[in-house]
């Protein structure tokens, strides 16, 4: 071997030492972290993320994985979310709120949450899941309000079946049954196939929302059923 290609074999051999311990001494990342926080739930773990936007997601991601409303008083900065090439902003407290609300079906979250809409949203969504019409009544958007209470009627024994239009039968029995989870009302609804309110898209809604592919197989429609199993089972 010649000088010249000694020179370079170990100068290589010096590169490739320099990027093993570069690497060595170089912290696992801000989503490392986030995600490792979540997993052992170790609130502590977000103070080693020095970025602020980043550690409140962490912060929101333990809260959300806790249940523990408390952390979200902590949050201050905002998300960005594009819906319909719409961009908005959203608290992140305001989100953290919003979903332990949900999940603990705890109404007094839902006030602490500052955008008006999004209250709006958080009481009538909790409105649904627990019949309860009082907590429409604390919506201020009108037309969510009257929504609401349209909704919340429909688990009245027999309102539904009180309708005369099939189709808007149909359409009741299955808010009804999906909300609930309710695979025996899906049962009721007359029209088998259809693209909305139909029983196959009752029984589709309830699999996935429970995560119960054997809820796939009283689809009717082969192709639905199919897909039902493959999103179901993913």
């Amino acid at each position: 071997m010649t000088m010249e290609k000694k020179i370079k074999f170990w100068l290589i051999c010096l590169l490739g030492l320099s990027i093993v311990l570069v690497s060595g001494c170089i912290g696992p990342s801000d989503d490392d972290i986030i995600l490792k926080a979540q997993q052992t739930k170790d609130i502590s773990l977000c103070e080693k993320i020095g970025n602020i936007e980043k550690n409140e997601e962490c912060v929101c991601g333990v809260a959300m994985v806790t249940q523990n409303s408390d952390l979200c008083e902590k949050l201050k900065s905002e998300i960005s979310e594009t819906v319909l090439g719409v961009t908005s902003n959203m608290k992140l407290r305001d989100l953290c709120f919003s979903s332990i609300a949900e999940n603990k079906l705890d109404s007094t979250l839902c006030g602490k949450i500052d955008d008006g809409l999004m209250k709006d949203y958080c009481f009538s969504d909790l409105a649904k899941l627990t019949q309860n019409k009082e907590l429409c009544n604390k919506i201020t958007d009108e037309f969510e309000k009257e929504e609401c209470n349209k909704v919340v009627s429909e688990f009245e024994p027999g309102y539904c079946e009180t309708l005369s239009i099939d189709s808007k039968k149909d359409l009741c029995i299955w808010r009804r049954a999906t909300l609930s989870n309710n695979l025996s009302d899906c049962k009721n609804i007359n029209d088998i196939e259809g693209l909305a309110g139909s029983r196959d898209s009752c029984y589709l809604n309830i699999a996935k929302r429970t995560n119960d592919p054997k809820t796939c197989e009283y689809i009717t429609n082969k192709k639905v059923r199919e897909r039902c199993l493959f999103t179901v089972s993913e």
